[in-house]
């Protein structure tokens, strides 16, 4: 069998996946047969370029696939908190109390915990590979059903090379009111991440969730890039309602795609917000359907991105039933020579009438070589609908500025003060005072980092 060094010595080359399969071989037949296709379809795509409309904002040039590694080894299983050790547990933020933990090092799984009462009333919650071999029959049921492999290159090479990730079961009627938590953290150079998030709520069942994914910063002149490709899928039955909330901190070398999609039923509610502060590059892809009557959901986003950061973003939020109601909200900041691109979608499709639905998109540019590029669009197939879209972007306002100088603020304290509460409108939408706080304290060492750090060249 392949050993996980030998593994981590391919790259993402047909080499490094007949090396994965091998490591994997103990894996479910149907799972590696998806694996199998996947690696099949991904070979068959081409490689986005600037001509295809969704990519026309993203360099991919610098992009060595063939360096990455497939596969990097975690520090192995723990089963207390206490037992986490070097960098893990110095780095990872466990942040406010949670109902249950679950935390990733590298491509392996390493800690899970579950509050006892929540256990007893059918929730599952466990790492995705462990999911696969013990909840098979529900796995396969939901795994890749609403983001396939087809949806793109990035999703097929998830699906090829797909290690480690989150399951989350609720059943009927089970009210997780604490937050469940996901952590993810990376401190191997040179490695590719392919995480997988499969949330299933049956009818009137509600769940707060708090995914965190982190890396450790390299050292000046590192070289060494990073790759994650991941999906998340949340299936949620008549009556469910999710908080979903994901904050990413990658370091600089991180190349870093998603692809996330949820489909609500009747009088399902969604409230879901994505906070993007690292990487190299950043991609994104985040919809939702809303298949039945009185459906709701709220896209939430912000992102701070500086120095030579790429961000672009995808939404698309769907109305497919009468009687729903959409909200879709970005804000960011791009200072230095940051690039950011957001694509803002709502469909209104025939059936969907007395549908509200709302996008706007806000970015706030700190410096004259930082640019950004906003797309939002109203796509109305049905009558006795109210959707409206808007978009501004523009420099920090110097009125702001000098009012707060005025007042005996240092211009640096100011232009904090000024960028920070800027994201106040997106925060104010999460409905856990906590995850708020965690998320502006985030925010708040990105920018006291900024300072620190010279500008890109």
């Amino acid at each position: 069998m392949t050993t996980a060094e030998e593994t981590r010595m391919s790259g993402l080359t047909a080499e490094g996946f007949a090396a994965l399969q091998k490591f994997r071989a103990g894996e479910p037949a149907w799972l590696a047969e998806s694996r199998k296709r996947a690696w099949d379809l991904y070979q068959k795509l081409p490689m986005p370029t600037r001509r295809d409309e969704e990519w026309r904002r993203v360099d991919l040039r610098a992009l060595r696939l063939s360096d990455i590694a497939p596969f990097a080894e975690s520090i192995g299983k723990v089963t207390s908190l206490s037992a986490l050790t070097g960098p893990v547990k110095s780095r990872v933020d466990l942040g406010p109390h949670a109902a249950g933990t679950l935390i990733q090092h590298n491509s392996e799984d390493i800690y899970e915990s579950l509050d006892e009462d929540l256990r007893k009333q059918g929730v599952v919650w466990c790492g995705f590979d462990r999911a696969a071999r013990e909840h098979e029959d529900l796995v396969r049921k939901y795994y890749g059903s609403i983001r396939p492999a087809t949806d793109g290159k990035f999703v097929a090479l998830h699906y090829a090379f797909q290690s480690g990730g989150t399951f989350l079961y609720v059943p009927a009627g089970v009210h997780v009111d604490v937050p469940l938590r996901s952590l993810v953290f990376a401190d191997a150079p040179g490695a590719g991440l392919f995480p997988h998030t499969l949330i299933i709520l049956e009818r009137d069942a509600s769940l707060s969730y708090f995914e965190e994914r982190t890396s450790e910063r390299p050292a000046s002149g590192a070289g060494r890039q990073n790759l994650v490709s991941s999906a998340a899928e949340i299936h949620m039955a008549d009556g469910a309602q999710i908080r979903f909330m994901s904050l990413q901190d990658f370091d600089t070398e991180t190349f870093n795609f998603t692809s996330e999609k949820t489909i609500g039923r009747e009088r399902a509610q969604v409230a879901w917000l994505t906070a993007e502060l690292g990487g190299r590059l950043n991609k994104g892809n985040i919809d939702c359907d809303l298949t039945g009557k009185g459906g709701r959901c709220e896209l939430l986003g912000l992102y701070y991105i500086n120095g030579r950061q790429q961000s672009d973003i995808v939404t698309l939020l769907t109305h497919k039933a009468p009687h729903t109601e959409g909200n879709i909200l970005y804000k960011g900041v791009c200072d230095d020579y940051a690039r950011s691109g957001f694509r803002g979608r709502i469909v209104v499709e025939t059936a969907a009438a007395q549908t509200q639905s709302f996008l706007a998109d806000h970015t706030m540019l700190l410096s004259d070589k930082a640019r950004s590029d906003s797309v939002p669009t109203l796509e109305i197939e049905a009558n006795d609908v109210i959707c409206k879209h808007a978009a501004t972007i523009g420099e920090i306002s110097a009125e702001e500025l000098f009012y707060l100088k005025s007042r005996g603020i240092p211009e640096v304290l100011a232009r904090k003060m000024i960028v920070l509460g800027f994201y106040e409108e997106v925060l104010k939408g999460v409905p856990a005072a906590a995850l708020q706080e965690r998320v502006r304290r985030a925010l708040q060492i990105k920018f006291e980092l900024h300072q620190e750090d010279s500008p890109g060249e």
